[in-house]
């Protein structure tokens, strides 16, 4: 706009200088050229008042909403999926209490509890607690030794709380529930799954059962405590019972090993006919703190 009265003024000083001579056409330009000059004024400050007033309505706008940026409410938004995607997520598939009386009137239980990890980071288990009541109520047994294992559970996988123990003669074995108390934490810690390979599983002759098979140090680090754990399965795929053993020598990375591992806590009455199928995990043994 500026160019255009600018190039209309020059050209009105070249006309006036002309109509200086006397000329009647020359004075009949510089009237036209005046009065576009006139129009291209107005509109000029037109322009003006409307820039003004669509500054002014701009600058409300940032008074009102001051209080809350847009970088801010960015950021808190980020913030609170980061937390919600941090917080543990899991469930409690499966528990139960298993109880036996051997020959000799020894009573024994298997506390167990199947974890699901449905979150979306490594699940660390710690060890947690569980009570056994009657079904009104009363406390059977209580412990604060709820074993997990593995200890890491990758999103969507499962682990397991286990533990067997002697209970009182006339301990009532029938209707008792129980409950697990654990508390599952989004996992700090790296989640190392070693190899396992050529597992095979025998009825001991003299009762009871065996697995045999061989674990192989995949990752790049070498592992001392390492942890062998069997976890049995009937045919419904629930746990039954579990067996450990552990590696205590130094295993390198790409180093094979083999192991022999009987299912002591399991009755013996349990042939390998009872299980369904079974999982085997090697892991070392790690603590969040």
């Amino acid at each position: 706009m500026k160019k255009r009265i600018t190039a209309i003024l020059l050209t009105s000083v070249l006309v006036l200088s002309m109509s200086s001579c006397g000329n009647s056409e020359s004075q009949q330009q510089v009237e036209e050229l005046t009065a576009q000059l006139d129009q291209l004024q107005e509109d000029y400050d037109a322009l003006k008042e409307e820039l003004k007033a669509a500054q002014k309505t701009a600058e409300e706008h940032t008074v009102e909403n001051k209080d809350a940026p847009i970088e801010q409410i960015t950021k808190e938004e980020t913030d609170e999926k980061s937390e919600t995607a941090d917080e543990p997520s899991y469930e409690i598939t499966y528990q139960n209490a298993i109880f036996h009386t051997d020959e000799y009137g020894y009573i024994t239980t298997r506390s167990i509890a199947e974890v699901k990890n449905t979150g979306e980071a490594d699940l660390y288990l710690p060890y947690g607690s569980y009570d056994l009541k009657t079904q009104d109520g009363s406390i059977v047994h209580s412990s604060k030794f709820f074993r997990p294992a593995p200890q890491i559970i990758a999103p969507g996988k499962t682990g397991y709380y286990f533990e067997n123990v002697y209970m009182d003669e006339g301990t009532p074995t029938e209707g008792i529930s129980i409950t697990p108390y654990i508390t599952p934490e989004t996992s700090k810690l790296k989640n190392y799954r070693l190899e396992i390979s050529n597992t095979a599983i025998f009825d001991k002759e003299y009762g009871g059962i065996d697995v045999h098979g061989e674990v192989t140090n995949t990752s790049d680090v070498a592992h001392e405590y390492l942890d062998i754990m069997i976890v049995f399965f009937d045919s419904e795929g629930h746990s039954i019972g579990q067996a450990y053993d552990l590696i205590s020598e130094t295993l390198q990375p790409g180093e094979t090993r083999g192991f022999d591992i009987s299912a002591s806590d399991l009755p013996t009455t349990i042939t390998t006919a009872d299980i369904a199928k079974y999982q085997v995990y090697a892991f070392p043994e790690q603590y969040q703190y």
